[in-house]
């Protein structure tokens, strides 16, 4: 029965890792009383991807407020129509200006588990790339090869 569960347990977690996958979080948008999240969500990217603005609207399928509206900024889990409008989102936004300028972050959206184990693995991360490792997460695993030897 323990076998099961844990087999159970395994394929939901992967049906939710697979779901998010079409996700990223946005923190740091302040929102204003009243205001439409959704309109101001493909606003904020046709400013980053101006070539989007006539279709932001169709960009984004979802968009989820996580946490109480208590005035302060809080998370938003955008959830698009496609994963390659994902990644292009996840790529722009690492360098994007109108993302510092606003103090605007986009995250991948990770199940607990993952965050957690990601949390747990980040000091081993950061001690190989001291030692001059190559070091990277690829999903919610880490990865650490040896320096080239170039």
């Amino acid at each position: 029965m323990n076998k099961e569960n844990a087999a159970l347990k395994e394929k939901l977690q992967e049906a939710e890792r697979y779901k998010r996958r079409w996700n990223l979080r946005l923190s740091g948008l302040k929102q204003q009383e009243g205001e439409n999240l959704r309109k101001r969500a493909e606003h904020l990217l046709s400013r980053i991807l101006p070539q989007w603005a006539n279709q932001a609207e169709d960009v984004i399928n979802t968009i989820h407020q996580v946490g109480k509206k208590d005035g302060w900024s809080h998370q938003v889990i955008l959830q698009f129509t496609r994963r390659r409008h994902r990644e292009i989102v996840w790529k722009i936004t690492k360098d994007s200006a109108v993302c510092r300028e606003q103090g605007l972050r986009f995250a991948q959206d990770f199940i607990n588990e993952n965050r957690l184990a990601r949390e747990e693995m980040w000091p081993k991360i950061t001690k190989a790339r001291s030692q001059g490792k190559v070091a990277f997460y690829r999903g919610h695993v880490a990865v650490i090869k040896a320096s080239s030897p170039f």
